[in-house]
């Protein structure tokens, strides 16, 4: 998930580089194949993983990680206009990893990668002025 984060552009605006509601984009569309569930969040379900230590912690990396590149993709996002102005980005991007791995759990659990689609888009339109 941080690597398909990663693709969708990070840094600065420049020649070629996607404005922030994109690589916010990006990273909600990680949710476009929830039938198969999320790489990373599967092993917050794991007793195994978040009982040992070096495991939880690995899991706790991954996860610091993700939310600081979407944290980043937020402020940029807010800063060039492509997403509304306001809201904090650190506690959003807390809240959109939340529903992007709640998507997951909605989409296994109905058996419809709809509930997925229908919760990232509309997580977009939240932060948008379309």
């Amino acid at each position: 998930m941080v690597d398909d984060h990663r693709r969708g552009g990070r840094g600065g605006r420049g020649p070629g580089q996607p404005i922030g509601r994109d690589r916010l984009a990006a990273f909600l569309r990680s949710a476009g194949r929830a039938l198969e569930g999320c790489r990373v969040g599967g092993f917050a379900y794991d007793a195994g993983v978040v009982g040992d230590p070096d495991l939880r912690a690995g899991l706790d990396s991954t996860f610091t990680e993700l939310g600081a590149l979407v944290e980043e993709a937020v402020r940029a996002g807010q800063e060039d206009g492509s997403l509304i102005p306001g809201p904090d980005p650190a506690k959003t991007a807390a809240a959109l990893i939340a529903a992007v791995e709640g998507a997951f759990v909605l989409t296994r659990a109905t058996g419809r990668q709809g509930s997925a689609d229908a919760a990232t888009s509309g997580i977009l339109a939240l932060l948008t002025n379309d």
